[in-house]
Order: C-alpha cells, then sequence, then structure tokens
C-alpha cells in the first residue's frame, strides 16, 4: 500500500476553490427542480416544501460562487508559501499550511452551510 508523500497534497485550498467554483457554475445549469434525497443543497429547512428547496438551491449558487471565487483569490498566498516551503524542504512547516488550508475549507464549507440555511 502507498502512502501520499507530503509533497504530493500541497496546494490544497487553490484546487478546492475552483472545485466548488466549477460546482457552482454547473449547478447553477442543472440544480434540481424537485425535492430529494441524493442531489442539490439538502438541509431541514430546504426540504420542508419545493419554493423552499428551489430558494435554498438559488441561494446555494448565489453564495457559493462569491464565497469560493474570493477563496480562490486569498489562496495565491498559500501557493506561494507552499511552493517556497518545497524549494526550502520545510516539511513541518509545509504541514502546517495544508492543515490550516484544511480547516480553512472547512470553515468555508460550515459557513456556506449555516449562510443558506440562515437565508431560508
Amino acid at each position: 500500500m502507498k502512502f501520499l508523500r507530503i509533497e504530493e497534497i500541497y496546494l490544497l485550498l487553490f484546487p478546492m476553490s475552483l472545485f466548488m467554483i466549477v460546482v457552482g457554475i454547473s449547478y447553477s445549469k442543472t440544480y434540481p427542480k424537485e425535492r430529494n434525497r441524493w442531489y442539490g443543497f439538502r438541509s431541514k429547512k430546504s426540504m420542508k416544501n419545493d419554493e423552499i428547496w428551489l430558494k435554498a438551491q438559488f441561494l446555494f449558487i448565489q453564495y457559493n460562487k462569491s464565497i469560493f471565487k474570493y477563496s480562490a483569490m486569498f489562496s495565491v498566498v498559500f501557493v506561494i508559501c507552499d511552493i517556497a516551503l518545497i524549494i526550502l524542504k520545510l516539511e513541518d512547516q509545509l504541514m502546517g499550511s495544508i492543515l490550516i488550508q484544511t480547516g480553512i475549507i472547512l470553515i468555508l464549507l460550515g459557513a456556506l452551510h449555516w449562510i443558506v440555511n440562515r437565508k431560508l
């Protein structure tokens, strides 16, 4: 079994931000029109009725694009830092950077969920 080396998982926030932007763009064209349990922004509030469901999908698209657009711009700082840490072979600091970026991603996803639910 092969494990990932630390150099193979750097630059976490930037690609994740780009991925979420792509998700928002593609989701805006293919979001589910009817409530379901498999696809779409699902929460207790969004599942109450069809009107709230559609509003939740629209809000998710709107806030996803704006949050992760700024996240992608901000993550350039981490890209530069990670490249410098790899060149300088400072693996402990690189691991710290990866943990910080992971925390930021989790906070952004949690904030997106919280904001959409609050607006419903």
